[in-house]
Formats: C-alpha cells, structure tokens, sequence
C-alpha cells in the first residue's frame, strides 16, 4: 500500500464509520440530544461521559485482541472491523461532546 492508498482506505473506513454512527445514534440517542445515552453515566454518578466513552473503547479494544489471539469470534456478523469502526466514532463522539460542553 503506498500512502495515496492509504489515505484512500482512511477516507473509506472513515466514510464507512459515519454511517455507522448515523445508525446507532438514532437508535440510542435523540436528533436535538445526540449525546443522550452517552451522558446517562452521570445522571446516576458513575463517570462523565467521556470517561465512559474510554470504558467502552478498552471493551472493544479487549474484544479485537482476544479475537486476534484466537482468530476467532463467537458473534456471527460482528468482525473486529467492526470494533475498529466503533472506537473511531468514539474518539470522534469524546471530541464533540467535550466541545458540546465547552
């Protein structure tokens, strides 16, 4: 892969996270309240939201190294790819909310 490629594949995965987010933030948070799951860790004391956000990435983080360590997944339809698109939305959800608050 040579680096235009590389900039290539990271439009298409990037492209391909954006649709991602789209779907799950409709199904778990509201169009005027994006972040209304996500800041459900506070409104009962656990963690802010960003710090929930990392509690989930060290889950899928945990998830792609023991599949790559087994070369396997038990949950059909839900490659590492998958996990790897999730972290980026929350890297990308940890940035926005931050800015939400500021």
């Amino acid at each position: 892969m040579n680096r235009q490629e590389l900039f290539d594949f990271h439009n298409k995965v990037c492209a391909e996270a954006l649709d991602i987010m789209r779907d799950k933030n409709t199904d778990y948070a509201k169009k005027d309240s994006p972040f209304l799951n996500l800041r459900a860790p506070e409104a009962i004391g656990l963690c802010d939201a960003s710090t929930g956000m990392l509690v989930k990435c060290i889950d899928k983080l945990a998830r792609m190294n023991n599949i790559f360590k087994t070369r396997h997944t038990a949950v059909a339809g839900e490659p590492w790819e998958q996990d790897a698109k999730d972290i980026i939305n929350y890297m990308v959800l940890i940035l926005a909310e931050r800015k939400d608050r500021d």
